[in-house]
């Protein structure tokens, strides 16, 4: 969170795409809760899609990271990550999204 805090401080726009709470079950409906909160009251603007499960990060509309990881949370030393420069990737992926 200090690195989101820091950046949106800076007037840097973070959206974030996940799936929404209730696609989750047990206590993770109420953590993903807590979490997507905490993130809406850092400035980040969410966005929840059911059944989504893309991993990916867009940095100023051209730098793509682009694998298995899971960028808001640990990962495994069994994740992936490949990284891209290119405008054209990242659009088509952010209109997958958005």
């Amino acid at each position: 969170m200090p690195v989101f805090e820091y950046i949106v401080q800076r007037e840097v726009k973070v959206t974030v795409v996940t799936r929404p709470a209730e696609d989750f079950e047990g206590e993770n409906v109420k953590l993903t809760e807590d979490n997507l909160q905490m993130l809406e009251n850092a400035g980040i603007k969410i966005i929840c899609k059911s059944n989504f499960h893309q991993k990916f990060t867009i940095i100023d509309n051209k730098t793509v990271w682009y694998g298995s990881v899971n960028f808001l949370s640990f990962g495994t030393n069994e994740e992936s990550i490949m990284r891209f420069e290119n405008y054209d990737l990242a659009g088509v992926l952010m209109d997958t999204v958005l």
